[in-house]
């Protein structure tokens, strides 16, 4: 009985310190959400890191800190929810998207890519349409982070975006999905008039491994840049369909080094299907294209066909 008077007085005395610090604590969140407003940069980084240890008992205050007057104080208030990652943030920061101050909604949309919650996916969405091109490139990769196929139909309209640099967060999420129905918008990418883009899509489209992409690649092929060409080359040699043979032993005459090298390498990935032409290219009136297609039949294994034509040369 004696024991249990003393678990209980030690449980009211517990409580009762809690009750007199909560206020104190309330207090520290209140003073370090308030740090944001200071110019201070050391000011700032001690308030971020003050909020973020805190965790989830900071939460509330800063839910209520995304409608605070000052910009600097929604911003930054919504890049330590993002890393909190608290589902009680979801609904208010959804809110806080259509914020005025494109900074914020652009650090709303990161916040949101960090959490991963569904519930984002439509809010995200419409911000791929936003005024501001670098909010429009955030909710780009939040998407990309939440791989919800849902959003492939918008961030397909959204390649069509002006900006480069969104165009190709658009791109990369794509990819990220990871989804059969990616692979026509990335063909529409490999299209794009940013080498950076295009370079992306091939990359991807021969880790898909779908044949759908051949013919585009090898349009890619005859692309003004060599890494384009480059990539595209690989890309083939990933797929391994012999309908890239013919267009591959016509880059084995590119200009660059490197674009040459990737083509020799797609063609042997493609093996016994590109005898017979590199046969035929033995004969071509390119010294490079000749030894190459002379080397690749000694490495596929066909030093009969290289035999031959020695013979009647």
């Amino acid at each position: 009985m004696n024991n249990i008077k003393l678990v209980g007085l030690a449980l009211a005395v517990v409580m009762l310190f809690l009750t007199l610090i909560a206020p104190a604590f309330s207090d520290d969140v209140d003073k370090y959400i308030q740090g944001f407003k200071d110019e201070n940069s050391s000011v700032l980084w001690k308030a971020l890191c003050k909020l973020i240890s805190m965790g989830e008992t900071a939460v509330e205050p800063l839910i209520q800190a995304l409608k605070d007057k000052d910009d600097n104080v929604r911003q930054e208030t919504a890049r330590v929810l993002g890393v909190i990652k608290d589902k009680r943030s979801v609904e208010p920061l959804i809110l806080a998207i259509k914020d005025e101050n494109s900074d914020v909604r652009a650090m709303v949309a990161l916040a949101l890519g960090e959490i991963n919650d569904s519930r984002s996916v439509d809010p995200l969405i419409k911000a791929l349409t936003d005024d501001d091109s670098h909010v429009r490139k955030i909710a780009a990769w939040a998407l990309g982070e939440l791989k919800d196929p849902k959003a492939i139909d918008p961030l397909t309209q959204a390649l069509k975006d002006n900006d480069s640099e969104v165009r190709l967060m658009v791109t990369e999420s794509l990819i990220e999905i990871e989804d059969v129905r990616t692979i026509v918008p990335l063909i529409q990418a490999l299209g794009d008039r940013n080498s950076s883009i295009q370079v992306m899509a091939a990359a991807a489209l021969g880790d898909c491994n779908d044949t759908s992409a051949v013919e585009p690649l090898i349009q890619a092929l005859k692309d003004k840049d060599g890494l384009v060409r480059k990539k595209a080359a690989w890309a083939l040699g990933s797929i391994k369909d012999p309908r890239a043979v013919d267009p591959l032993i016509y880059a084995l005459a590119d200009d660059d080094s490197s674009v040459r090298a990737e083509a020799e390498e797609a063609i042997l990935k493609i093996g016994e299907a590109s005898v017979d032409p590199l046969g035929r290219a033995l004969k071509d009136d390119d010294a490079f294209v000749q030894k190459a297609a002379a080397r690749i039949l000694e490495k596929i294994g066909n030093v009969r066909v290289v035999e031959t034509h020695v013979l009647k040369s």
